[in-house]
Parts: structure tokens; sequence; C-alpha cells
């Protein structure tokens, strides 16, 4: 096999010392390329030949060793001798440890027996205090782990009381219009509160002409009439006076209630009679008696709403009366809403309301 590699990689190499001649010749004559190009083709074809060679004479300098180092290495066990065959006298000078040595060689097979059967008991021991001790941390994690499963730590967050939204005024109340609305009424809070009151909730305000200390104090009650405090002096409690002088609507309603920190925030909205300007149309729509025992609850002053109803195609009035067409270009736009402003029976059972359209 190797003399076939040697021929062929000499082939090779002859070939590639023809290319290069070539490649010289055609660098002389003129053409650089071609002569460059077949320079690098035929060193590329000797490769083989220079890789084959480079292996070859490693493989050479491995096999011929010199003699000399093979006996160095032979001769070490001399040395040896030569250090075993020390005079005993030089070694006694130098330290006494062989003595020791040599006691310790002479002391009983009794005593060594034994001294390996206790350390034999040790490393028994000391292995199975290893086992013991790696079985009790396995057994430890197990606990871990299960005491990790079987109870987790969920952290649930806790639950906030929801916040009751503030009831908006209606705009319209009984024939009367929205004038005036505060949100934000502290008032002077009765001490030690036990009646329970709930955001909302309306309220009766009382004028105390009677009041020994003032003669206009105003009182806040709930709907059982008990007292819950009254409001400061000032200008808003002048014209709660004056609107219950004229017996116009005041509606007032709970905003907070926190009586164990003598705290009571209450909501205020005043009402003036419509203006007869402001009613800009009126007209009368009739409701069947079977329907008007739904509508009933609507008393004169209240605002209805107008919808239109895409089944029948036409505006309705809360669905029970139907709008006159001439009035539906007052039912889309928000600056104008629609009141009762009476309420009248007829013979048949039936009701004719009458309806008027205020501006905002």
């Amino acid at each position: 096999m190797n003399t076939l590699k040697v021929v062929i990689y000499s082939i090779l190499l002859a070939i590639s010392i023809m290319i290069g001649i070539f490649a010289l010749i055609g660098i002389v004559v003129g053409d650089v390329f071609l002569g460059v190009f077949l320079l690098i083709f035929a060193v590329t074809l000797s490769l083989p030949f220079i890789i084959f060679e480079s292996k070859k004479a490693k493989e050479n300098k491995i096999k011929a060793v010199p003699q000399e180092t093979v006996q160095n290495q032979t001769e070490v066990p001399k040395q040896d001798k030569e250090i075993e065959t020390v005079p005993q006298e030089t070694v006694q000078n130098q330290t006494e440890v062989p003595k020791q040595d040599k006691e310790i060689e002479t002391i009983p097979q009794e005593t060594v027996q034994n001294q390996t059967i206790s350390q034999n008991q040790e490393n028994t021991g000391t292995e199975k205090s290893e086992k013991i001790r790696m079985i009790r941390q396995n057994l430890n994690r197990q606990s871990e782990t299960q005491k990790v499963i079987t109870t987790p730590t969920v952290n649930t967050p806790k639950e906030e009381p929801k916040k009751v939204e503030i009831r908006k005024p209606d705009y319209i109340f009984d024939c009367q219009k929205l004038k005036y609305f505060y949100d934000d009424v502290k008032i002077s809070a009765e001490k030690n509160l036990t009646v329970e009151c709930k955001v909302n909730e309306t309220l009766i305000l009382s004028h105390e002409e009677d009041n020994e200390y003032d003669e206009n104090a105003v009182a806040v009650l709930n709907g059982d009439r008990v007292r819950l405090g009254y409001l400061f002096k000032g200008k808003l409690q002048q014209m709660v006076i004056d609107y219950i002088e004229r017996e116009d609507d005041i509606i007032a309603r709970i905003a907070s209630y926190k009586p164990q920190e003598d705290e009571i925030i209450i909501t205020l909205a005043f009402y003036r009679p419509i203006p007869k300007d402001e009613i800009i149309e009126k007209f009368r729509v009739s409701v069947s008696e079977s329907k008007y025992s739904e509508f009933y609850y609507y008393m004169e002053g209240s605002q209805v709403n107008v919808m239109y109803d895409f089944d029948k195609d036409k505006y309705m009035i809360e669905e029970f009366a139907k709008l006159p067409e001439r009035f539906e270009n007052y039912a889309d736009n928000h600056d104008y809403i629609f009141v009762i402003l009476d309420d009248k029976e007829n013979d048949s059972g039936s009701h004719s309301i009458q309806i008027g359209i205020v501006k905002r």
C-alpha cells in the first residue's frame, strides 16, 4: 500500500514540476495571469507529496530513538541501590526516625489487629452515619416539597369596599327645574351617632326657628327624623331657609357617612318652578287605561324619555304613546327635555296627558 502511495505521489510531483516550469515560462513570456494560475495549480498538486514525506520523516524519527537514552533509563534502578547502600551511621546521625519505625514494626500483632478492627468499626460507623445523614436530608427535602404542594402560598389581594357613586339629581322634579347643585356639603355632625345611614339616602332639612342658640339653625334629619347634625352658618344656610319659606323643593342626600369620625357629607339640589317662557311647546297624548297602569307612577312635573322604536318606525313616549310628528325634531336634540304638565282622566277611563318641551 505504501509503495502505491509513493508511486502516485511521485507522479503528482513530476506533473506539478512540469506545470511549474510552464508557469515560469508563461511569466517570462508575458502572460502573467496564466503563469500565476499554473504555478498555483502546480503547488496544489505537490501538496499530497509534501504531506506524505513529512509524515514519513516523523515516523522515522520516532523509530530511531538513541540507545543512550534507553541506557540512561535502565540505569535509574542502580541509583536506587546506591541510595540503599548508604552507611547506617550517617542515617542514624541525620535523624532518629528509623528507630521509631523499627519500634512500630515490633508492635505485637494482636494490638495491630485490634487497631485494624477498631478502624474498620470506625469506618463502618462513619459510613452508616453518613448514610443516615443522607437519608435524613432526602426526607427533609421530600417533606419540604410536600409542604409547598399541600399548603401553597397564595397572595390574595384584599377586597376593597366598593365605592358607591353619588346619585346625580334629576334635571326636572315636580314641574321644577334644577337651579343649583352642591355635591360636597359638610355638616356639623352629632356626637356618638349609632343610627345607620347609606349613601344616596334622602334627608330632611328642618328650619328650627325656636333654637335657643341660633334662630337660623337648619337641622339635617334622616327618614326616621333622627337628627344627624346641622348646616354650618353661612350663605348656604340662608339659601336653604329662603327655599323652605318659598316652598321650593330642595333634595338633600348623603354623600359620605362616617359617624365614628364625626364626619357627614351631603348633597343639596335646589329646584325652581319652570318659567313659562322656557316651555317652548305643549301637546297632549292619550294613554289607554291598560297602558296607564304602567304609566301612573309618572307624576305631574316628572321628566319623560322619548325613544325611537325601530319596529314601529316612530318616536315613542316611554313606550306608551306616540310622539306627534311635528315635534320629532326635538327628540334627538339634547338641549330639550319633555315634562308632564298635567294628567286628566277621561270618562272612558283613558288619560289625557299634557307634555311640555322645555329648553335646558
